[in-house]
């Protein structure tokens, strides 16, 4: 009961990405962050490129793809 302040219900969650998949009004858009099903900046962690890289290497090693 603590934790669902935090996260939300599944129901919920689905909803938001069956809208953003759906909505003819985002048809075409890309490269967005949407939080709540509005978009928003994304963190300033997520524009660092030595980020992606590490999470890319640390994603290639966990799955057994190529580096």
């Amino acid at each position: 009961r603590l934790f669902t302040v935090f996260y939300m219900r599944p129901a919920w969650s689905a909803s938001a990405v069956v809208r953003l998949a759906a909505a003819p009004e985002l048809d075409g858009v890309t490269s967005k962050y949407f939080n709540k099903k509005k978009e928003m900046q994304s963190s300033k962690e997520s524009y660092a490129e030595h980020v992606a890289e590490r999470l890319w290497d640390v994603s290639a090693t966990l799955t057994g793809i190529p580096k």
